[in-house]
Order: structure tokens, then sequence, then C-alpha cells
């Protein structure tokens, strides 16, 4: 249809809809990335337990919907997955604690033998401490009569204990809160997004991207929890079988440290060889314990993980290490935990979208 009027086609050449957008430079861009990190780090207090609690939806939306196709109304269905994992954790934590106890009760006996086992390398140290003493004295002529005494204030244990365990118990509440209603409710929110979404084509692609995102991170979670919990059988297994003392709480803690990728595992490795010194005092037979949790543990990273995932769901290297850090850094042991489920889910989302695919690429290994 030819426009009635001379002017009409060039208002509509000229309409602000058809004026491409200006594209940001990358000072902008520094700016903005500026700006979300201190956001992320002032307001951690608030977003970790929101992420947290968006990751665990993650987790255990299939099992809300299958409670729902059941006939279970939702919020029922949430309210019995969200008791379910609380109860269930709690009881995990209220297992491990005896012999969690016991075993820092014989932690001083570890440090003492592994302290004997590096004086070799202390001594040399100890010897230059000493030199520079009396060099310091010395120095210091007369002056060096007069005793300087500089008190240590040891940090009471209890009291830091004491003081943070409302902090961690709000934040749990939090989380828990957060969760029932996601569960509950986040189909909701997904309707009226796309509801108020301008265009069909607008709509498509949020609930496309919606759901890609879901499926990515809900079938990693679940994947990787599986996972972890047969690494944690198969080191608790192997310990018992060593005759190591205390293979359940080992293989918990092997569960739990395999969620931190690269971190986790040596630190599971250093607290099972400090361990294992409690039991050994021989250097050669104390080490095979965390031997075997390192060969365990370097097979499942490098082995069953990759096969079983795919290069989906494989992540760069150099980018975990970053976000780990990062958020590690940020929020603590949880921030280091959610590292790598919110690069898949960020990895879902930009593979989704023509102008951030290449970031997508940018995050493949």
């Amino acid at each position: 249809m030819k426009p009635t009027h001379p002017d009409q086609g060039r208002s509509q050449a000229n309409s602000p809809l058809s004026v491409p957008l200006p594209q940001p430079h990358a000072s902008q861009w520094v700016v903005f990335s500026i700006i979300i990190f201190v956001t992320l780090y002032v307001a951690r207090g608030f977003l970790l337990p929101v992420f947290s609690s968006l990751l665990l939806a993650y987790a255990l939306i299939p099992f809300v919907r299958i409670l729902t196709r059941l006939k279970i109304p939702r919020v029922i269905a949430a309210f019995l997955v969200v008791g379910l994992f609380t109860a269930s954790f709690t009881y995990g934590i209220y297992a491990l604690s005896t012999p969690a106890i016991e075993w820092l009760e014989k932690a001083p006996q570890s440090f003492d033998r592994v302290e004997r086992l590096l004086e070799s390398i202390k001594r040399p140290v100890d010897n230059v401490n000493a030199a520079s003493e009396r060099l310091n004295q010395m120095a210091q002529g007369e002056d060096g009569g007069r005793e300087v005494v500089v008190r240590m204030k040891e940090s009471d244990f209890i009291n830091v204990v004491l003081n943070q365990t409302p902090i961690v118990i709000g934040a749990v509440i939090s989380t828990l809160i957060f969760l029932f209603f996601l569960l509950a409710y986040g189909d909701l929110l997904m309707r009226r997004v796309v509801e108020i979404s301008p265009r069909l084509r607008d709509k498509i692609k949020a609930v496309d991207a919606a759901r890609e995102v879901e499926t990515s991170v809900s079938k990693y979670l679940v994947t990787v929890s599986l996972i972890n919990v047969a690494l944690g059988l198969c080191v608790g297994i192997s310990l018992f079988a060593l005759g190591f003392e205390n293979p359940i709480l080992w293989g918990a803690l092997a569960t739990m440290f395999n969620f931190i990728p690269y971190l986790g595992a040596i630190a599971g490795v250093g607290l099972l060889g400090l361990a294992s010194f409690t039991v050994n005092s021989d250097p050669q037979v104390a080490l095979v314990y965390p031997g075997v949790y390192l060969l365990l543990t370097v097979l499942e990273g490098h082995f069953i993980t990759p096969m079983i995932l795919g290069r989906s769901f494989m992540i760069n290297p150099i980018f975990i290490i970053l976000v780990l850090v990062f958020l590690g850094w940020m929020w603590g042991v949880v921030g280091a935990v959610m590292a790598v489920p919110l690069l898949v889910a960020a990895k879902a989302a930009a593979a989704h979208f023509e102008s951030t695919r290449q970031l997508a690429t940018l995050l493949s290994r």
C-alpha cells in the first residue's frame, strides 16, 4: 500500500520504532559491571538466601511436579517437599555431629604429629628468627633492656559461634521461606512475565529460555548430587575396608566437599590426611587413606562426571576457578557451592539468544 501523503513514507521511516538503538560503549559495560559487583557484595545478606533458594528450587521442582501429577495441590506439594528436604538435612547434621565431635577432640593429636614431621623444616626458620631477634636487641642499644609485651587476644570460639548462630539460622529460615514460595508459585510468576511481554515472539522466547534454564540447571543439580553421593559411598566403603575410623563421616564430607570443584577435593584430602595421623604414626601408612580419597576424586572428576554429563554441561575450567574464587570471597562457602550451577544457568540462557550466543561458546569447555 502506497502512502497517500508524500511525507507519510518519510515519517514512517523516521519513526522512533524504526531507529536502531545505540549500542553501549565499553566504558558503560565497565560501569555497569562495577555496579553489579558492588550490589552483589553489599546486598549479600539478602541475595545469598535468594540465590540459594532459587538453585534449590531448580533441584526440587521435579519432585513437586511428580506430586502434582498425583492430584496433590501445588501448594501442599511444595510444603511436603520443603518439609521432607528440611527433615532430611537436619537428620543428616544430627547423625554426623557425634563422629565429627569425636574427630575434633582428636584433632590436636594429628596437629602435634604433623608438627613433629615438619620439625626439620621449622628448625632453620627458627634459627633465622632467633638471629633476627638478636640483631634487633643489638640495634636497640640501651632500650633493649626494656621488654615490650604484646598481648594477643585469643579469639573466643564460643562467642564467635554464639554471634554467628542467629545470623545463620535467619539465613536458613529465609532460604526455606523463599524456596517454598518459588516451588508453590514459580509457574504463576512465569505466566505473569509472559503476559506482560509485548509481542508473541518475545513471549515464546521468554518461555523457551526459562524452560531451557530450568531443565539444564535441574538436570545438572540432580545428576551432580547423585554423582557426589556415589563418590561419598565409595570413599566411605574404601575407608571402612581399610579399617579407618568414622568412615560414614568421611563419606558424607566427601559428598559435601565435592560440590565445590577442585578446592573441595583439596580440602577433603588435606583433612583426611590430618585425621589419618591420629590413627597411624607411620607416614607411609597414614598417606594411604588420603591417597585413596584422591584417586577416587580424580576418577570421578576426569572420567565419570564428563561421561555422564556430556559436553553440554561442561564449563571452561578457567571460568570455574574465577567465579569460584570470586563468589567464595564475596559469599563464603555457600557462594563457592553456587558457582558452577550459576555458570550452567548463564550458559543455558546465553545459548538461547542470538546476541549472547558467543558468551555461551566462551563458557563452554
